[in-house]
């Protein structure tokens, strides 16, 4: 009888606890989304419903230095054109065999906005618990105290510590066979209007000779292996910047940070000197390469200033802080920066590229000091360099590795644009047409290489 209280007792108080949570999970994001960004309140009410910081959305430059960030129908400025395939594709989706082919393709795409769903929700959920912080750094202490190193290579804390405290996260196995088939129509667009193509395959943060995981739970190098070989054999440009540092003897870890799945600003800084290497070369530009020469530029150090979105992961209980850059050219240098969708259009010297609101305050958990790099990921960006010796059009295509490599490539070019197909949602095609390029640049770190929407280019 006595057991049974107690068993009793403890169910409500836990059952009590979880209550707690999910009111102050809902609770909070009223707050957030009605008070704090709907009606713009700022008082003592809303900071103390979110007291721990971790109801806050991460850093855009919507929230920062007045910065408005501006809602932009991209399909609608650089439409899809409708191709013949599609009229055939609607007629034949009227008879049987097509409707049965409709209804899985709707069921798929419902699987996946369900999938995307949950990771949402588990996401806003975690970064509204109460004391989150506080339990993840429990959390971490115990798995420290027993020498916890198993993780589910689809988990959220998928990470294991290659070498010299340097974080990583596995990479699963998936076929690249398609990816080639999907590039051939955005090829033969550019090979149609003359338009010269290299693809860059950026590291990823494990490198092949970690043997203990490369191929054996992570696959990022096998996936760009073989899409380098498909892509060589169709007699595509590629660029293999993980052949490039270990032909230069370089230690492949430390051209990234410890405790954050991207390269360092100092190894964008290498890779766009070796690209543009590769467009005099391949493609007739005539960029000054001495510009990426590492000895003209300063380097603004910020010590243990930067908790990667790996080492967040983990806590300080189980990583250290580690240094960051803005790196300055010693030149002279005058460039217009524009981003569209933050209403951004600025003019000055190289430190315009920045985003400083996300570096300027020392906070591991709530800061992201990567962002600081070409102003994080967004759509499109643009920059102008009026002190080009040319008048090279180039336009990178590519994911946040890029955020540390093209401000520094817009230094050898006249106009230099980006996009993020992640965020860009028109025609990237038509984008093409209405602003001509002398080269168009695909660049995906090893991880990315999945046959989805980052390689349809159409």
């Amino acid at each position: 009888m006595k057991e049974s209280l107690i068993t009793k007792g403890v169910t409500r108080v836990l059952v009590g606890i979880l209550i707690l949570f999910m009111c102050s999970i809902l609770l909070r994001q009223g707050v957030e989304k009605v008070l704090v960004k709907g009606l713009g309140m700022d008082n003592g009410f809303t900071r103390f419903i979110q007291f721990d910081g971790r109801s806050q959305d991460s850093d855009t430059p919507e929230e920062m230095d007045g910065v408005k960030e501006v809602s932009i129908d991209w399909e609608q400025l650089y439409p899809f054109e409708e191709k013949a395939g599609d009229a055939e594709d609607e007629s034949k989706g009227k008879t049987s065999e097509g409707i049965w082919k409709k209804v899985g393709d709707k069921t798929s795409e419902l699987k996946e906005k369900i999938i995307d769903a949950e990771k949402k929700i588990e996401l806003q959920t975690n970064n509204r618990l109460l004391f989150h912080d506080q339990w993840v750094l429990y959390a971490n202490a115990y798995e420290k105290a027993i020498n916890w190193e198993i993780d589910e290579v689809e988990g959220y804390n998928n990470l294991i510590t290659v070498e010299k405290g340097y974080l990583a996260s596995y990479v699963p196995y998936v076929n690249t066979e398609p990816i080639l088939p999907m590039l051939k129509p955005f090829l033969s667009f550019l090979q149609e209007r003359e338009i010269p193509f290299l693809y860059v395959q950026a590291p990823g943060k494990i490198c092949v000779e970690d043997t203990k995981v490369s191929g054996v739970v992570d696959f990022s190098n096998k996936k760009a292996d073989e899409l380098l070989s498909r892509l060589e054999e169709a007699d595509v440009n590629t660029l293999d910047l993980r052949a490039s540092l270990h032909d230069e003897g370089r230690d492949h870890h430390e051209m990234f940070y410890k405790t954050d799945h991207h390269w360092k600003a100092e190894t964008g800084l290498w890779a766009a000197g070796l690209i543009a290497e590769r467009l005099n070369r391949e493609m007739g530009f005539s960029i000054d390469t001495s510009l990426y020469r590492k000895d003209w530029y300063d380097y603004e150090v910020y010590e243990d200033w930067f908790l990667g979105s790996q080492g967040k992961k983990v806590t300080l209980i189980r990583a250290d802080p580690e240094d960051i850059s803005l790196i300055y050219p010693k030149f002279e240098t005058n460039l217009t920066v524009e981003i569209p969708s933050y209403s951004i259009d600025k003019t000055g010297d190289f430190d315009v590229l920045y985003f400083y609101s996300v570096i300027k305050k020392k906070d591991f958990y709530r800061e992201s000091p990567y962002g600081a790099y070409f102003y994080a990921d967004t759509a499109v960006k643009k920059v102008t360099n009026h002190l080009a010796k040319n008048d090279d059009r180039v336009l990178v295509i590519a994911d946040s590795f890029a955020n540390s490599m093209s401000p520094f490539l817009s230094l050898g070019v006249r106009n230099l644009e980006a996009i993020d197909v992640r965020f860009f949602t028109g025609s990237i095609q038509s984008y093409i047409k209405q602003n001509e390029f002398d080269a168009v640049i695909l660049m995906y770190n090893a991880s990315m290489l999945l046959p989805d929407e980052m390689f349809e280019l159409g």
